[in-house]
């Protein structure tokens, strides 16, 4: 077509397309965009403009790999966070989480200590004592994911903080729903379901030793360990084992929608999830990048190495939030009020941090 001009571009479009994307500020790209969008509309309604029809779109981009190479290079297109100032001195960030780390330990440290002397305070059920060693189990749980986060400033990213968080929010819901149901035959089962698939999975290391030749002593050991573990309370034979998705044959979702979580699932559990599973969300954040080469219509690579992620003290107050309210509703299922010692703890763990210094 442009061979026997029928198809004429003016030079203020040619210049458009040489200059996008780097070049161009977001009106201009707008502009060239849909300059681009137009002509593909255009053009894909002529003969043999199907890709289906024409073999030659195919060929012409796999050729492109034949000829140069892929290339790695900075962000297609800036944004204004990336955009240098000319001139401005970055100064030293005034605090640093290696700074503040100890500051946050030592607050958790005393929480644990008044969660332990408020709990000999409670009225727990001796002769049947599985409701509450779920419910305190639970809030314990809590407190030392929290711990754990707090201890390695390294896992305060976008890429590290789902290993903790997601595992938190799991927590919040089931114990929010056990304390909002009160009913002790899905504590039970709650017991019993968790049981079962400590069970099973001794089965399967036996029968995966079995089919392979016989246990090492690395494997007895291992063996013996988990024996012992899953015989603690009841002998094996009279454990059962449920293939059931949940405990309560329940969803989490369902569970979070029924006690009025379902934002909680919505915006925080389910894109955790995503990365988790490994989706696609997070390959393109964590594990790919674009090609720079414009023969090669910008398509990802593998990125085969550590993404620069900048740690963030934005979750601390996610992870805090989530013990603290699942802290709460499990003591106050027993009438003990913990709002004194959350709010002295949040002030201690918090007091590290300037409030005036804008921290993200």
């Amino acid at each position: 077509m442009a061979k026997n001009d029928k198809l004429f571009l003016p030079a203020d479009v040619v210049d458009l397309m040489q200059r996008y994307p780097r070049d161009l500020d977001q009106d201009k790209r707008n502009e060239a965009e849909a300059v681009i969008r137009a002509s593909t509309l255009s053009l894909g309604a002529m003969p043999d403009g199907s890709r289906k029809e024409s073999g030659w779109p195919r060929a012409f981009w796999q050729q492109n790999r034949a000829l140069s190479p892929c290339e790695r290079s900075s962000l297609l297109v800036l944004t204004d966070e990336d955009e240098p100032e000319d001139g401005v001195a970055t100064e030293a960030p005034p605090l640093s989480p290696s700074s503040v780390r100890a500051g946050f330990v030592n607050a958790v440290e005393n929480l644990e200590s008044a969660l332990r002397t408020l709990q000999d305070e409670a009225e727990l059920d001796l002769y049947e004592p599985v409701v509450d060693e779920v419910k305190m189990g639970l809030a314990s749980r809590q407190v030392r994911l929290l711990r754990r986060f707090v201890e390695q400033p390294s896992g305060w990213t976008t890429e590290r903080s789902p290993q903790t968080i997601r595992p938190m929010v799991d927590t919040r819901v089931v114990a929010g729903w056990l304390v909002w149901k009160n009913d002790a035959d899905l504590f039970e089962r709650y017991k019993q379901f968790g049981q079962g698939k400590l069970k099973l999975l001794k089965l399967n290391f036996e029968d995966h030793l079995d089919s392979h030749g016989g246990a090492e002593p690395k494997h007895d050991e291992y063996l013996a360990w988990l024996d012992a573990r899953v015989n603690e309370e009841v002998m094996e034979e009279f454990q059962s084992i449920s293939l059931a998705p949940s405990f309560a044959d329940r969803s989490i979702f369902k569970m979070a929608e029924d006690i009025g979580l379902k934002d909680l699932y919505d915006l925080v559990y389910a894109p955790l999830s995503n990365e988790s599973h490994g989706d696609w969300g997070s390959l393109r954040l964590h594990d790919l990048e674009r090609c720079a080469n414009p023969l090669h219509r910008y398509h990802r690579l593998g990125r085969f190495s550590d993404r620069d992620e900048t740690i963030t003290f934005d979750f601390l107050f996610t992870v805090v939030s989530l013990m603290s309210e699942t802290v709460e509703l499990v003591f106050d299922s027993y009438g003990l009020a913990t709002a004194d010692i959350l709010d002295r703890f949040q002030q201690e763990f918090f007091a590290t941090l300037d409030p005036d210094d804008g921290v993200s």
